[in-house]
């Protein structure tokens, strides 16, 4: 009898609770572009400081459409995964100007729109003492965790225009920047488990696999996160002739016994170290993954069985 497993690595994500705003900065910007102008030019850069986790956004604006405006905003539209993750009170925006009267910095108000994942402000009355300059606006911010995922690059979108406007009704004319800065966790699991041969003698109880389980855990930009591993099982032990043993897969340690079932267990939890890898969770033989043949009575044939595995960010 030669049982085998195939296990599969699924990722889970968690997303982390928005942070609460200020009523005052709950504004939401209209939807609509009737009578709405880009400005100028948009060219977006994105930066971020692993030591501080501070994202930096600088849209640098040339061609200003007119010097005599009523109206304008700067507007950045943040991923959803980004936006949830800022602290508020680290927002900041200055707005900096190069031109025939020298060079200048100034701090603008910001408002955080969080329906429309959007930071913005009114900076009309800066632009009016523009005089043809180089117009750079710089947007900064603090984030926390942000959700693990196994794409982690943001997309982020800026534009200078005459009024407010849900960027996502835009198809063309704002500048875009990208940062690889997302979480991932990382599982390798072994493909087969092998529990060899055995003669059936009507007396088998518990049986071992041939050789130690190893699993290995890793991650990027993810330290300081929680992990849990899970494991079910997605196809029973099955022999070639379709022969079903239920309930004899078990995942053993030193403290207790679990049976694996359709509905996922809990394996091993920990917190992700500083170092991208993990010390491996090694199982001897008589751990981890064992079958248990008490009470069961195979046909002669050759068994094995699927587990499907996860490593999730939680508790």
């Amino acid at each position: 009898m030669l049982p085998e497993t195939s296990p599969t690595i699924e990722d889970e994500l968690n997303v982390p609770e928005q942070p609460e705003l200020s009523q005052e900065k709950r504004q939401t910007i209209a939807p609509a572009l009737a009578g709405v102008a880009l400005l100028g030019a948009s060219s977006l850069s994105a930066a971020y400081s692993a030591e501080t986790k501070t994202i930096t956004l600088e849209n640098t604006v040339s061609g200003l459409l007119s010097l005599n405006l009523t109206s304008g905003y700067i507007i950045f539209q943040l991923p959803k995964e980004v936006m949830q993750s800022i602290d508020s009170g680290s927002v900041l925006l200055q707005y900096r100007y190069s031109g025939v009267l020298g060079s200048q910095t100034r701090n603008v108000t910001a408002t955080i729109d969080p329906i429309n994942n959007q930071i913005y402000a009114d900076v009309s009355a800066l632009l009016k003492v523009s005089l043809l300059s180089s117009d750079r606006f710089t947007l900064s911010f603090d984030v926390g965790k942000l959700p693990v995922g196994v794409d982690r690059t943001y997309t982020f979108r800026s534009v200078l225009a005459d009024g407010l406007i849900d960027l996502n009704l835009l198809s063309t004319g704002m500048a875009t920047a990208t940062l690889g800065i997302g979480p991932t966790f990382g599982l390798l699991v072994p493909a087969t488990l092998d529990f060899g041969s055995h003669e059936l003698t009507g007396h088998d109880t518990l049986i071992p696999r041939l050789s130690p389980m190893i699993i290995e855990i890793s991650h990027e930009n993810a330290a300081g996160y929680n992990w849990q591993l899970q494991a079910s099982l997605s196809r029973p032990l099955t022999s070639t002739d379709n022969d079903v043993l239920s309930d004899v897969l078990y995942f053993k340690t030193a403290s207790k016994t679990q049976l694996l079932q359709a509905t996922a267990i809990e394996i091993a939890t920990g917190t992700m170290s500083a170092s991208s890898n993990q010390t491996p969770l090694i199982y001897a033989e008589n751990e981890g993954i064992i079958l248990d043949l008490t009470g069961k009575y195979p046909k002669p044939s050759s068994y094995s069985a699927d587990i499907q595995w996860s490593l999730v960010n939680a508790p």
